[in-house]
Parts: structure tokens; C-alpha cells; sequence
């Protein structure tokens, strides 16, 4: 996760804003208690404004908002695409103060806002959240379990983050013979949807997967029962890859 004290040293006069991802996309670490204070702390300090990009925060074990120590600087985001699945619906929430509020009303993103279809499917999914979500949670956190057991008995690859805060999992590469790449494109023939690591970043992309595991149980356990073949069949692969 980021350091608080490294992240002081890069704000300057002209730094306004400061964006975290929390829990991290594609980590899946989040901050503690103590690293918020600290953000926080410097926030304060230099009078800057924090969005806090929550979209998983439902699939953490501990997470804490940084509105509660800094309600008056910052903004929460929240999105409805991961815990509920209206991914494509466009749909999520701003929780910030008053004054903020007022200025982000003046720039709508459209004329229309949110459709009433996507508006409707949020509320009722709230309504009843505490009676579905804690069996969502606790599949996909047996779904990791599954795929980081599998992938300890896997020469070449690694899971760094364990269990992942996110709906999601990463497995680094260690097999200088498979790429990223290569291993999307191969399930992808089995209609499994594996990101690449370059679908996220450049710069480490080449290093990781990342594996969504809030789903059923038969399609992780699918996951994992193909891997071995996966990685024969990727290694030394190489072309143009149709990927998403």
C-alpha cells in the first residue's frame, strides 16, 4: 500500500487533490487505520482534497473511511458494478459535505442523470443487502482460498496478496517462458475471462493476472481445474492476442 511518509514527499503547493483507490485495484491491499490518520494528517496539513474510491470495500475484512477522521475534504465514491453486479448500468454514489456537493452539482455528467432502471436495482439491492451479500462474501473468500492452495503446489507463480481485499485475486508470474498474454488468450478459449496484468498497468503488467472470484463456485473450481493445461499450452506462446 502507499506510504503515508513517501506520499509526503511529493506534495508541493500546487497539489489539490489526492485520489485513492482503497481497497487497490488490482492489489487488493488496504489501508490501515494508522496509514489513514497519517494521510489524513498530511491532507490537513497542506489543505487538500481526498477522493476515496471504495468500489470494493464491501469484499474488505477491515476497511476505514477516511470521511470519518476528514469528513469536511473528502469524497467518497462508491460504485454499485462490483458488490451488486450492475456493472454497465452506470450507477454509483458521491458521500461528501455539503460545500463540495454544491460545486460538483454545477458540472452533471449528463443532462438526465443515472436511468431509473439502474436507480431502482440499487435501492432494492440495498434493502436486502445484510440478507445476500455475507453468502457472496464467503464464497468468494473459499473461491481464493481454492486458487491460492492450487497456485502454493505451482512452480513459477505466486499469490503476494492473500486474501485479497478485493473481489479478486492477482498470481504473478515467475516463468520467464509464459506471459500474462498468453495465459488470458488460452482461457479465453474456455470462455473464461482472465485480465491480463497490461490491462491495468504498463509498467508491471507483464509480471501478473488477476482472477475475479465472486462467482460460482464451479466456475473458480473450472479456473482452477484448467490451470496446469493452461500454463503448458501458454508457454512459449506468443502472436497478436484478441484480448478484452
Amino acid at each position: 500500500t502507499l506510504d503515508p511518509n513517501r506520499l509526503k514527499e511529493y506534495i508541493n503547493r500546487n497539489t489539490k487533490l489526492l485520489y485513492l483507490v482503497d481497497p487497490n485495484n488490482p492489489l487488493g491491499t488496504c489501508f490501515s487505520k494508522e496509514q489513514i490518520l497519517k494521510i489524513v494528517e498530511i491532507a490537513e496539513d497542506n489543505n487538500i482534497t481526498i477522493i476515496h474510491d471504495c468500489t470494493y470495500r464491501d469484499f474488505a475484512d477491515d476497511h476505514h473511511l477516511i470521511a470519518n477522521y476528514y469528513p469536511e475534504n473528502t469524497i467518497t465514491i462508491w460504485s454499485f458494478s462490483k458488490w451488486l453486479g450492475l456493472a454497465g448500468m452506470r450507477i454509483g454514489t458521491i458521500v461528501t459535505s455539503e460545500k463540495i456537493m454544491e460545486k460538483i452539482g454545477q458540472y452533471p455528467p449528463n443532462i438526465l442523470g443515472s436511468n431509473i432502471v439502474a436507480q431502482r436495482g440499487a435501492i432494492a439491492g440495498l434493502k436486502i443487502m445484510d440478507e445476500w451479500f455475507p453468502k457472496v462474501f464467503k464464497l468468494q473468500r473459499e473461491n481464493q482460498k481454492n486458487v491460492f492452495e492450487m497456485i502454493n503446489n505451482t512452480k513459477g507463480f505466486e499469490i503476494p496478496i492473500y486474501p485479497s481485499n478485493g473481489n479478486f485475486i492477482i498470481i504473478e508470474i515467475e516463468d520467464e517462458e509464459i506471459t500474462p498474454e498468453a495465459i488470458s488468450s488460452c482461457y479465453a478459449e474456455h470462455k473464461i475471462l482472465v485480465r491480463q496484468g497490461s490491462y491495468h498497468t504498463k509498467k508491471f503488467g507483464n509480471k501478473f493476472v488477476k482472477v475475479s472470484l465472486s462467482v460460482p463456485k464451479e466456475w473458480a473450481d473450472e479456473f482452477i481445474n484448467l490451470f496446469p493445461s493452461i500454463i503448458t499450452k501458454s508457454r512459449n506462446k506468443t502472436g497478436n492476442f484478441q484480448l478484452y
